[in-house]
């Protein structure tokens, strides 16, 4: 993905906090369905629930900013410096590297996160039959 600066910007304050909350409100629906029952109400079945969660951890995870593709401006680098409590960074390259890493290890996250509502969605219909 390359930056495209307004679309870049548009991801990063529209869709991303919207994939949040739709994450968010699907948790709080799919913990009433592993605490109370396995029926939704307008024939929406309990597996949809759980391929659509899936679905939105797997846009957060291809939607996410990626930090190896941006370009860092003076106030990116100064906010950063100003976070760690320095006044300038002596090592930028490595502080690129560790966000790459976490940036990595964030999308293991969601894509294990995907796969395991998947599996809870093979579970709920395998319970059903």
């Amino acid at each position: 993905m390359i930056e495209i600066p307004n679309f870049s910007e548009e991801l990063k304050n529209t869709l991303v906090p919207c994939l949040e909350k739709a994450k968010d409100y699907l948790k709080k629906s799919l913990k009433l369905l592993r605490d109370e029952c396995l029926l939704f109400e307008n024939n929406i079945q309990a597996e949809e629930a759980f391929i659509l969660m899936s679905q939105v951890c797997m846009y957060l995870r291809e939607y996410r900013p990626r930090h190896n593709f941006k370009y860092y401006k003076a106030k990116d680098i100064e906010k950063y410096c100003q976070e760690k409590g320095e006044s300038q960074i002596d090592n930028f390259d490595k502080h690129l590297d560790d966000l790459a890493k976490e940036d990595l290890n964030k999308c293991y996250y969601l894509e294990w996160e995907a796969f395991c509502y998947l599996n809870y969605a093979l579970q709920v219909s395998e319970a059903k039959q």
